[in-house]
């Protein structure tokens, strides 16, 4: 997928001259949601109504306002429904800083990417202070048309899957994943150094492993499940290093969580997990699950 040229959304109907342009891949190329369909060349115009899942007929023709993520569920019936493209915000984020533009993935029906055949929408993200601007004027039946240009596209290729060793006595592998192909530090740039640099550190240590550590690069969730379904290894267990430098504790308050490992395969990581954070980090705020 490709974001391939400038793409932009502007209100063409009656509106503060100074505020028409809604979103914008210049000011941001987070404007255009990631995995997205493209409008036609010339762009689409048409008139915005709210998100309404039971009455998915008044999406023809239109663009929608959606407040969330446009997963699988909503995007889909909106594509078979006719509507011109879907305009989204994100409301909570909103609350910290009204300006921002949210990165949106996650737009498949079983995941974060689309199926083969799936049709695919034009998806601007625009700011929470926007998003409440369409709201309220269509609130008071006030008729928005919105003219989008969404220049995407996408196409068959290669994603590369990356990895490497450093043998132990055993050949069974414990696994340290990091996923690659997103655009952040914390998603998952962060993870990737990390995985690296353990590896350089226990190299450089001469620490004689029990067992083989494994470092594994690729694609997000289908990357991975690739490798696993179809790669011959050793894996007995694995640590997914995601989202290492997110700012979401520091700027939103929002406590750090993690996924234990389930019961029919216990896992004493995790326990020094929990060790290791009342030690080193008392003030965290943490929640596993």
């Amino acid at each position: 997928w490709d974001l391939t040229a400038h793409s932009y959304l502007d209100v063409v109907s009656e509106w503060p001259e100074n505020e028409r342009r809604l979103a914008d891949t210049a000011e941001t190329v987070l404007a255009a949601a990631t995995w997205c369909g493209a409008t036609p060349p010339g762009g689409s115009t048409g008139e915005l109504v709210a998100y309404d899942p039971e009455h998915l007929e008044n999406a023809c023709g239109k663009w929608v306002l959606y407040e969330g993520v446009p997963v699988g569920s909503i995007n889909q019936p909106l594509a078979r429904a006719g509507a011109l493209g879907i305009v989204v915000t994100d409301l909570r984020q909103g609350n910290c800083n009204p300006d921002a533009t949210r990165w949106m993935n996650n737009q498949g029906t079983w995941g974060w990417y689309y199926l083969k055949g799936e049709p695919r929408l034009p998806i601007f993200v625009i700011s929470s202070r926007r998003a409440l601007a369409l709201k309220a004027s269509l609130d008071r039946s006030e008729k928005v048309v919105l003219h989008g240009v969404m220049n995407t596209r996408h196409y068959d290729g290669k994603v590369y899957t990356v990895t490497a060793l450093l043998p132990g006595e055993s050949k069974e592998e414990f696994g340290l994943f990091a996923h690659m192909y997103e655009p952040f530090l914390s998603d998952d740039a962060s993870g990737v150094a990390a995985c690296i640099e353990i590896g350089r550190m226990v190299k450089a240590s001469g620490i004689r492993l029990r067992k083989s550590l494994r470092v594994l690069f690729s694609m997000e969730h289908y990357g991975f499940a690739e490798y696993l379904a179809q790669r011959p290894h050793q894996l007995k267990a694995a640590i997914n290093l995601d989202t290492l430098a997110t700012p979401m504790y520091r700027e939103l308050g929002f406590p750090m969580h993690w996924r234990l490992s389930p019961l029919c395969m216990p896992f004493f990581g995790d326990l020094l997990l929990e060790e290791l954070l009342r030690e080193v980090m008392p003030d965290l705020r943490w929640s596993p699950g």
